[in-house]
């Protein structure tokens, strides 16, 4: 039998997530994003731990916004990020994620999932404090999340990533109307 992954088109809102400012926040996840991701990452269940790697202002995701309500970050979800700025829960290069032993000196369980939302291109990645420089690889950025986590890895970027020993789970192209660019949120399982 052949393995075909799970695949949809969603057209979702602009962001509504502001940085310490109050001024939106570039990069920020498209309103509707998470509840649609959740579910898919960790069956909806609100206690998860999903570990949101480039997280950025993500923990200022939920709240009443522009009249609809978002609630798609979980209250034990945790912020990775390289910029202090966004006072993530672990202050780190996702770039070094490939050392898991990291994992352990935070005294905190493994995610049950891990959320992927880096920079999706050099030029994009301008329009952050640290800069194109710290852009991680996205295929190897999944790969040393998926030895992070027994479960699910989703990834939303431009591109759609190529992984050595995982299988994809689903391919979900995301977009937020005309003259913006459409992304891709795939998930995947570790397979050895």
């Amino acid at each position: 039998m052949s393995y075909r992954p799970i695949t949809d088109v969603w057209i979702l809102g602009r962001t509504k997530t502001k940085d310490e400012k109050g001024k939106t926040y570039y990069g920020a996840y498209l309103s509707g994003f998470l509840e649609r991701a959740r579910p898919m990452l960790v069956g909806g269940d609100r206690d998860a731990c999903i570990l949101h790697v480039c997280g950025g202002f993500a923990r200022n995701y939920n709240g009443k916004k522009g009249g609809i309500t978002l609630s798609g970050f979980g209250k034990n979800d945790i912020t990775l990020d390289i910029d202090p700025k966004c006072k993530p829960d672990i202050l780190m290069d996702a770039r070094d994620l490939h050392d898991a032993f990291f994992w352990h000196k935070q005294e905190r369980p493994m995610p049950d999932a891990i959320l992927i939302d880096r920079p999706y291109s050099e030029e994009d990645a301008k329009h952050y404090r640290c800069g194109p420089e710290v852009l991680p690889n996205l295929n190897k950025l999944v790969t040393d999340c998926l030895r992070l986590t027994d479960g699910l890895v989703g990834v939303i970027d431009y591109q759609w990533p190529s992984v050595k020993g995982a299988k994809e789970v689903a391919a979900i192209a995301v977009g937020c109307g005309r003259n913006a660019r459409a992304r891709w949120f795939t998930i995947w399982k570790r397979t050895k």
